[in-house]
């Protein structure tokens, strides 16, 4: 398989030190700069913005082009589309705006959650939000904002507040977990329970230890045996000498020195593996005695049979078996291994290597292309990039030319465009294989919320996808995929959009996942959203994004969803 441009810097150098007198800009009528090279180092937009090194100071960049040239003593990643900055030993935070949320006061701070931030004053811990202003109360210790309520701690003893600053939960508590599923596990008197998110004990304090609740279910202790306890207060298998929580909907349990699970809905796969992993993708991994199996979220066990297992792709993990690789389902469903090589799913097919030729298959092993071509990318947006007889072209689903061998090298399509590389220089091209921008760049990256990142003469900046916001919507009708537009932070309209595959939606570099018809969403940033980085909120797209716009693309026709 191939691999991303990795020397594109060393490369960008070469051609700066040879031709850095040919040439400074093309003249492309498509071209649109955000901002024009001028860093040693820049990095993909997340969240509205971007990093980028000047010599040796890091600053970054908004959508709208604007520089942010402020010198920190330390700088943070976005989180919740707000950045942590250090400058003469104090703290403060900076919108993706640019504009100052907190100029630097504070002796400590956090990165913000729903919406607020601890911040340390002193030895007093308070909460800053996202419009600067500080709640009213203070306390001894705080938590990040976590289900809509933050653990305060006052006096030794802990309580919650809401969003606002509002105690909801007096400081009455030994010890106490965040929030999960609507309920917390406190501590009095020694024991463990749960209470509600307005103080109400739903699960009375008669635990010695208790865990959060993850699919229903929570971890907890009695004596010496762990078990599990569901919302409604029933405790189940307190049987085990260790737990896990439960991800995915199976939870980890160990007897001895074997491991077994339980599922969400209590069924128990009873201890009898050498080693188990957590569930992802839908599957566990398992061992005994030197094979690899795999138990399903809903409890089914795969026998160990395989050597290895790799990465998972929309439910499929890779597994190898005597030298061969394979692909095993979240369902158990078993593709034999048979392939000299296979890569990750992507849109419900995988690229596997057959006598040294590439072909792709689909989730059931069927061949959905034959394998003739050198070498291969991933499905994107419809297509993938196919090397035949040392050029690079596209391809569809059903392996028919879109775009037919003509390129020295060529990369996904990603919000309508693809970087191609052609006579030694990347340009972009739309699907119907016209030139947007022109071959004239030493290296290019992909678009992402609508910039890509380009070097020229050993510098690098940002370019504007060539296509309108229509345009982008148009290429993708045809593809089963949910698409429309939302507002960023600056104003700027961005595309929501993927195919839904096997219950996933991939909105870009973004991941959706479908959920009794919810759409969660990973990772993702978009206004009206309280969502640090690596967080989830579940809900309807109309319900976490103001104003946006959803269609589901079926057979070419829009279809407002």
């Amino acid at each position: 398989m191939k691999g991303k441009h990795v020397t594109v810097i060393v490369i960008a150098m070469l051609y700066a030190i040879i031709f850095a007198n040919t040439y400074l800009y093309a003249n492309d009528p498509k071209l649109q700069w955000l901002v024009k090279p001028q860093f040693d180092e820049a990095y993909d937009f997340s969240q509205g913005v971007a990093w980028v090194k000047k010599g040796n100071a890091f600053r970054f960049i908004t959508k709208d082009g604007m520089i942010v040239n402020q010198q920190f003593d330390a700088i943070y990643s976005f989180s919740d589309g707000v950045v942590k900055v250090k400058k003469n030993g104090k703290w403060g935070y900076i919108g993706a705006d640019g504009k100052w949320i907190a100029k630097p006061q504070f002796d400590g701070a956090f990165n913000f959650s729903e919406g607020l931030a601890v911040v340390i004053s002193g030895k007093k811990y308070k909460f800053l939000t996202k419009d600067g202003k500080l709640l009213q109360h203070e306390f001894n210790f705080a938590w990040d904002c976590i289900g809509g309520l933050a653990k305060v701690k006052q006096e030794g003893k802990i309580g919650y507040i809401d969003n606002k600053g509002n105690l909801i939960i007096e400081p009455i508590y030994d010890d106490a977990n965040n929030f999960s599923e609507g309920l917390a596990a406190v501590k009095t008197k020694g024991r463990w329970g749960y209470v509600d998110t307005q103080g109400k004990e739903v699960i009375q304090p008669q635990f010695d230890f208790a865990g959060d609740f993850n699919y229903g279910i929570a971890r907890i202790k009695k004596g010496s045996k762990y078990g599990f306890v569901n919302r409604e207060g029933k405790i189940l298998e307190l049987q085990f000498d260790y737990t896990w929580d439960c991800v995915e909907g199976l939870a980890k349990v160990r007897k001895g020195n074997k491991y077994g699970f339980i599922t969400a809905k209590e069924k128990v796969v009873d201890p009898q593996f050498d080693e188990a992993d957590d569930c992802s993708g839908g599957l566990a991994k398992v061992e005994k005695e030197g094979k690899i199996g795999f138990v399903t979220y809903e409890g089914k066990i795969i026998k160990p049979q395989f050597d290895e297992a790799g990465k998972i792709s929309e439910g499929m993990i890779e597994v190898t078996k005597d030298g061969k690789f394979g692909f095993v389902s979240q369902n158990g469903t078993i593709v034999k291994p048979k392939f000299e090589k296979v890569f990750p799913y992507s849109e419900g097919l995988a690229a596997v290597c057959e006598y040294g030729r590439w072909g792709f298959i689909d989730k059931e092993g069927n061949c959905a292309i034959k394998p003739i071509f050198d070498d291969v990318g991933s499905f994107s947006e419809g297509l993938v990039e196919v090397e035949f007889e040392n050029k690079w072209g596209y391809i569809d689903k059903k392996g028919d030319w879109i775009i037919k061998p003509q390129y020295d090298n060529a990369f996904s399509f990603s919000e309508g465009v693809a970087e191609v590389k052609k006579d030694d220089k990347w340009g972009y091209i739309d699907k119907n294989n016209n030139w947007l921008i022109t071959p004239q760049f030493d290296a290019t990256y992909s678009f992402s919320e609508g910039v890509a990142v380009v070097a020229m003469n050993g510098k690098w900046g940002y370019i504007k996808n060539p296509l309108t916001i229509q345009e982008q919507l148009d290429v993708l009708e045809g593809a089963s995929a949910y698409v429309g537009t939302v507002k960023d932070i600056t104003g700027n309209e961005i595309i929501v959009a993927g195919p839904a595959i096997a219950q996933t939606v991939h909105i870009f570099d973004k991941l959706c996942v479908i959920t009794q018809g919810k759409m969660i969403i990973l990772n993702a940033y978009f206004p009206m959203m309280t969502i640090a980085k690596c967080k989830i909120i579940t809900g309807n797209i109309g319900d976490v994004t103001k104003g946006m716009k959803v269609f589901k693309y079926t057979g070419g026709k829009k279809k407002r969803g």
